[in-house]
């Protein structure tokens, strides 16, 4: 009815650039943005200097995607009527949108000249300085700006954020919080509390945080996915599963959803390899479909000439990827390659210090500031020949970037254990243990077989001047068992079959240490569990977490450790070896599975790997039945591990540059070069 009668005025008199300004803005809350578009168009060509039309011209160019012209529009508006704070903050925001500091700060401070008591523009200058990391300054700001507004609930946030960022856990909570006082159905700041009660590891406080969260606004596909981790903190498998399930239903573009679920069902004893890569297949066509791969690239070496080779990580620091990479990147032969790092993850330490000099260069890709596109850009225009993921579906990846395909060759290593089931992933380094033959199916990569071991262990500095204890029975007078992993790996059949071996020698104890059975709920759940899989509580030790120091030495109290399923320990079971601790682990269906399997042949220890259950159990029987042999094996078994190739890295990066040579030569036959 709108339209209608201002076409009709318009008929009467076509010369009116208001009526045209007020039937674009029609059109707009229409969503007809192409007919708002020619309404204003209209208005602006009548009156060239009607500031508002400028402005609606702008939202509309916004609303299409077109920010650029948005930010002309805008500015167009500003010089109009220089005195229009309307004109102005919406200038700035936009100027803000296209990383334009400077002048996105000019004008907000033009608004302050104007009003100084206006609040959303000290607002939009502490979001500024947020931006830039000038903490100090953007918490001045929201300070001012909460000061002319107490009831600014996004000032109350944005601060908090700025707390957030700086890891102030209880400063940024109590932001939080002062905003959900004043409004009680805000959900960003229900769910940004969540979030940090999750960094604080208050889990079940986080969990309540985010269901809240959820009963207000059901469709929030994040808050799922955050929901969904924070279950898996608590041990609540299934329903974790769930919750990346129901997010998917809401967003079946969400990456972020897709790996989490495909990393929890890794975990899944009832999802087969065939059922899982079917669902990581359906992440491969929804990241492929999103991305535009690239199909040529710049500097593509002579014959003789250096590889480049990037590493893709947001776990460049002491975390199981940094272990098993650094004496590798140390022995590569930097005649051959040159090494790029692109770390994904703004989070560094000591171990990231002692690798950054081994790579020609260290760019940071952090996956909230560069989107894939802009990333993919920069690793290619780095001429990388070879591009190498490092963390698979784990919690920080960017396969949705190798989807644009930034480098000729792309190989998944390391970090993860099964397939990506992205296209444009060439392949996937294994061993024969790991991944035999009739294992090929489970990937939609090329296998790239490395011999020995697809891993090579850095043996802990923590360990430095730690000896091997001598084996705990000696002294106890009984075994005992452990299990030092994730709580996620002790899934019910993992705890039955430990059931049946603690029943078959009465006497044994296991202890259980990890960091989840801190928390109370968790610890009252799992003892629960225990005693469903009839495991006698009083037989079971639990300990928490502690410094990497402390957790090393906790093996002095450990005779030989039980492996878990479908989802077999990998870093814990390295680290036990060096500290003397044996592993007996059951051969899986499935790569992830069969690490355990690798690491104790790689040893020389094959008689440790179970080939069924009913062989786990009297494998177990067996070695803690002979306590003289346990305690001879772990006064050798860290000098064993040291002569191993488990841990020989040059040996090992000899290996991998033969199977990068390999790679490069496959691809250069495919582009005829």
């Amino acid at each position: 009815q709108a339209v209608a009668c201002f076409q009709q005025v318009l008929v009467l008199d076509p010369k009116r650039a208001a009526i045209y300004c007020k039937l674009g803005c029609v059109h707009f809350a229409l969503a007809e943005l192409d007919d708002a578009l020619d309404c204003l168009d209209r208005a602006i060509q009548l009156q060239p200097d009607y500031a508002e039309a400028w402005l609606n011209r702008g939202v509309v160019h916004h609303a299409q995607g077109l920010i650029h012209d948005a930010a002309a529009d805008a500015t167009e508006a500003v010089r109009c009527n220089p005195e229009s704070i309307d004109a102005l903050l919406n200038q700035a925001w936009l100027f803000r949108q296209l990383k334009k500091f400077p002048e996105a700060t000019s004008a907000y401070q033009h608004v302050i000249a104007l009003q100084p008591d206006h609040a959303v523009a000290y607002s939009g200058l502490g979001n500024i300085c947020a931006e830039l990391r000038q903490y100090d300054s953007a918490i001045q700001y929201f300070h001012q700006a909460t000061s002319h507004r107490p009831d600014f609930v996004d000032a109350y946030c944005d601060w908090a954020d700025v707390f957030y960022a700086q890891n102030q856990y209880e400063a940024a909570a109590a932001k939080y919080q002062q905003a959900i006082d004043l409004k009680p159905d805000f959900v960003r700041a229900h769910f940004h509390l969540g979030l940090v009660l999750l960094d604080q590891e208050k889990h079940q406080q986080a969990l309540d945080q985010l269901q809240r969260t959820l009963k207000i606004q059901p469709d929030l596909t994040i808050a799922h996915i955050k929901l969904a981790a924070t279950l898996h903190e608590l041990g609540r498998y299934s329903e974790e599963r769930a919750a990346y399930r129901r997010a998917l239903e809401l967003d079946k573009t969400s990456m972020m959803a897709h790996s989490g679920l495909l990393f929890a069902l890794n975990d899944d004893p009832e999802c087969s390899p065939v059922d899982y890569l079917r669902q990581a297949q359906y992440f491969g066509d929804v990241a492929q479909a999103q991305a535009q791969p690239f199909i040529d690239w710049p500097l593509l070496p002579q014959s003789g000439e250096r590889l480049r080779v990037g590493f893709v990580s947001g776990d460049m620091r002491t975390h199981p990827v940094g272990y098993f990479l650094e004496n590798v990147l140390n022995e590569l032969d930097s005649t051959r390659f040159e090494l790029f790092a692109y770390n994904i993850y703004p989070l560094e330490d000591e171990l990231t210090a002692r690798i950054k000099p081994l790579f020609t260069e260290w760019r940071e890709l952090y996956m909230l500031q560069v989107d894939d596109a802009t990333a993919a850009k920069t690793i290619r225009d780095d001429g990388i020949h070879i591009l190498v993921d490092l963390g698979g579906h784990t919690r920080f990846n960017r396969l949705p970037m190798f989807a644009w395909k930034p480098a000729p060759v792309q190989v998944s290593w390391l970090g993860y254990g099964a397939s990506t089931a992205l296209p444009s992933m060439d392949y996937v380094l294994v061993d024969a243990i790991s991944v035999p033959e009739h294992h090929h199916q489970y990937f939609t990569e090329s296998l790239s077989y490395l011999p020995e071991t697809r891993l090579c262990f850095t043996p802990p500095k923590a360990a430095d001047g730690l000896a091997v204890s001598e084996l705990p029975a000696l002294e106890n007078g009984y075994i005992t068992f452990g299990c030092f992993q994730n709580l996620r790996k002790l899934n019910d059949a993992v705890l039955a079959l430990w059931g049946r071996v603690l029943a078959a020698l009465p006497t044994a104890h296991l202890l259980i240490k990890n960091k989840q059975i801190e928390d109370e709920a968790t610890r009252r759940l799992f003892r629960q569990r225990l005693l469903a899989a009839k495991i006698p509580l009083d037989r079971v030790t639990m300990e928490g977490q502690s410094t990497y120091r402390e957790y090393l030495e906790a093996y002095a109290d450990v005779d030989l450790l039980l492996d878990t399923f479908p989802f077999s320990g990998g870093t814990t079971t390295c680290e036990a070896l060096w500290m003397g601790v044996p592993t007996l682990t059951l051969a899986g269906d499935r790569l992830i599975g069969r690490q355990g399997a690798s690491f104790m042949t790689c040893v020389g220890l094959p008689d440790w790997v179970a080939d069924s259950v009913e062989d786990y159990v009297a494998k177990a029987v067996a070695h803690a039945s002979d306590v003289n042999q346990l305690a001879s094996l772990r006064a050798e078994l860290r000098q064993r591990m040291a002569a191993s190739p488990l841990v020989n890295a040059a040996q090992f990066a000899r290996h991998l540059e033969h199977a990068f040579a390999v790679m490069w030569q496959q691809r250069r036959e495919s582009l005829k070069l």
